[in-house]
């Protein structure tokens, strides 16, 4: 972190140290008082299962230069605290003066499907002539993407954020405090349904991170998209768009794809070679090179750059175990997502073809149909012979496709671990199966059975 006089962070965060001097200054900040190291700020935060204010004395204790609260707290040894109104906000609006003062690019990226992905694909293209500050994993919330940005230190050329939402107003929120010089909106579908209740209302979510540019700011949107390319026509800022329909600025054209990697060409005349699974990702390597556009790189040197980029675990990941060949798509899941991995595997030569699926969750109301929705796109699908469903939502779907393929061998589990039971006994030398499904069904348990002797099967 660009280090701060705690006078001037009492001012930034309108707070009262009710103990200590108030002297000295900051050069770090985090909200896990494991993590504390000397000279950071600990933003005490109340959790679902923890409240920070309990270990603030732990925090100083390891050389915190002040810790953050917003109650009072037992009676310190030593050390600084100062009192805020809202810790979390006050995490913001440090976060908000550090980018400020930093004056350095910032990419936000959102999306409701493969903004991660995207993320860590601008991050890895930017890295090799520049010093790149990324989210870590998926931090993009109220708490993540602050704790980013303070990360920026004197070394940083260039900040690369996610942002995520369950509910509205949230992306604005973290858009006010990233002040992006470029947004990218992957795309708009049926995500988050359980907060927003309709897809325009998801649209609008998301559309509030080009709402939030900085001045002279570039928007990169999906073309394809109905939704994000009405954000071209709603915004006076710079639009760059990708996708593979006429009228993109980055355009895609003749994909190839299969279990090895994706090939296509940008402008019809760029080669695009990435070793990573599902055609699909091609999108996230358009709006990746549209950043890459904005940012000054050559086309050229935006392809040879992604030709080294990997996947991160649970996302289209190639794993072997008994003779089954899983696909790992588990990280998370929604209706769009879960098509187009269904459609990518149906290309791949296989004995059999295994649909793994654990419910998608937070889709509200709209939960059961779409569920169903999946049920007959597979009762629809000759390649997919074995359909196992994991969680109540999954079975749902599970009983729609048997119900119009009864010659489907399919099969239900209440969760994952009566699923990691039952399926070596069910999956065969040879099969091809894909794991989907949403992060909190936990469907690598499935993944994990085939790594050790399990407990007999147990009909369900």
């Amino acid at each position: 972190m660009l280090p701060i006089d705690l006078a001037e962070l009492r001012t930034v965060l309108n707070g009262d140290f009710v103990h200590g001097t108030g002297g000295g200054e900051a050069t770090g900040a985090t909200t896990d008082s494991r993590a504390v190291r000397k000279g950071d700020l600990f933003f005490a935060i109340r959790g679902r299962n923890q409240d920070g204010h309990d270990f603030v004395q732990e925090a100083l204790s390891k050389g915190a230069s002040a810790a953050i609260v917003d109650r009072e707290i037992a009676k310190v040894r030593r050390g600084n605290v100062l009192r805020v109104r809202d810790t979390v906000s006050a995490l913001g609006d440090l976060a908000r003066r550090v980018r400020a003062k930093a004056g350095v690019p910032v990419i936000a990226v959102t999306g409701s499907n493969g903004k991660t992905t995207t993320k860590d694909m601008i991050a890895h293209m930017l890295g090799g002539g520049r010093s790149v500050l990324s989210s870590q994993k998926s931090f993009n919330n109220h708490l993540g993407l602050p704790i980013t940005l303070l990360a920026i230190d004197r070394e940083t050329d260039v900040v690369v954020v996610e942002c995520g939402t369950s509910g509205p107003g949230e992306i604005a929120y973290l858009g006010g405090i990233a002040q992006p010089n470029v947004s990218v909106v992957t795309t708009v579908s049926e995500t988050h349904l359980e907060g927003f209740g309709s897809i325009d209302a998801i649209a609008r979510e998301k559309a509030s991170l080009v709402e939030k540019l900085a001045p002279n700011g570039t928007a990169v949107l999906n073309m394809d998209n109905e939704h994000t390319r009405r954000m071209t026509r709603n915004t006076t800022a710079r639009c760059v768009t990708f996708g593979f329909f006429r009228g993109a600025d980055v355009k895609g054209s003749a994909i190839e794809g299969g279990p090895e990697g994706i090939r296509f060409l940008v402008n019809d005349r760029v080669p695009f070679v990435l070793p990573i699974c599902g055609r699909w990702m091609a999108y996230n390597a358009l709006a990746a090179a549209a950043v890459g556009l904005t940012m000054g790189m050559d086309m050229v040197a935006i392809a040879e750059r992604l030709m080294s980029f990997r996947l991160p675990p649970m996302r289209m990941e190639r794993v072997e175990r008994a003779g089954v060949s899983f696909v790992n798509d588990a990280y998370n899941a929604n209706p769009r997502a879960v098509t187009l991995a269904l459609d990518e595997i149906e290309l791949w030569d296989a004995r059999r073809r295994v649909f793994v699926f654990g419910d998608m969750l937070e889709l509200g109301p709209e939960s059961a149909r779409l569920h169903e929705k999946i049920g007959d796109r597979v009762a629809r699908s000759p390649g997919i012979g074995v359909f196992v469903g994991i969680g109540p939502e999954a079975t749902r779907a599970v009983h729609k496709a048997k119900t119009l393929r009864r010659t489907l061998e399919a099969h239900a589990f209440a969760n994952a671990d009566e699923a990691a039971r039952a399926l070596p006994d069910v999956l065969r030398e040879g099969d091809l199966a894909l794991l989907k499904g949403s992060r909190g069904m936990r469907l690598e348990k499935v993944l994990a059975a085939f790594e050790r002797p399990v407990e007999a099967a147990v009909a369900v």
